[in-house]
């Protein structure tokens, strides 16, 4: 997938759909069910060169066989398309604990 991302393209590489739906469906397998979890998940392996990705192929692991256990607990195709992926880089600067007992803000 990285070697995919890094190159020029004339246009769109079928092969980013496929190859990402499937790490997609790991990321969801393994407890990224939301879509902004997911999202982190996939920065974190690839680099800030996925983001125009993420949507299409969050929505592209919810239509694979045997997704279909977690197609009901992942986001919408309405929330992820409504998503703002500036929303995601202001979740990551969630407030941190200044001290024991202190609370998150969640955002």
């Amino acid at each position: 997938m990285r070697e995919k991302l890094g190159q020029l393209n004339a246009g769109f590489d079928p092969e980013i759909l496929s190859i990402g739906a499937q790490m997609a469906a790991y990321h969801v397998e393994a407890g990224a069910r939301r879509f902004a979890d997911f999202s982190r998940r996939m920065i974190a392996d690839l680099g800030d060169v996925i983001r125009p990705y993420l949507k299409p192929i969050y929505t592209a692991a919810r239509q694979m066989p045997g997704m279909e256990e977690y197609a009901v607990q992942m986001d919408s195709y309405e929330q992820v398309e409504a998503f703002d992926m500036a929303d995601l880089d202001k979740a990551e600067k969630i407030s941190q604990p200044t001290g024991m007992g202190a609370q998150y803000q969640l955002a």
